[in-house]
């Protein structure tokens, strides 16, 4: 999982885009918290496919790391 600053970073940078809050809350996982109880994967997936060359290269990172793990 990526360090708390560079989801910080992440997603300080994507609700300057003015993403509903759904969508937002798919780029926001604490720490703490894994995929297997994360709930919003396919909003993860639509922001990946429609905004992906927009955002920072931090964002970037972070979206590929979520897409790239199966989902159950």
């Amino acid at each position: 999982m990526l360090c708390k600053r560079e989801i910080t970073t992440s997603r300080s940078k994507i609700t300057k885009k003015k993403l509903s809050p759904k969508k937002r809350a798919a780029l926001w996982i604490d720490a703490d918290q894994t995929l297997d109880n994360y709930q919003h994967e396919k909003y993860v997936a639509i922001l990946h496919r429609h905004e992906f060359d927009k955002i920072s290269p931090e964002s970037q990172k972070f979206i590929k790391t979520i897409s790239s793990i199966p989902y159950n």
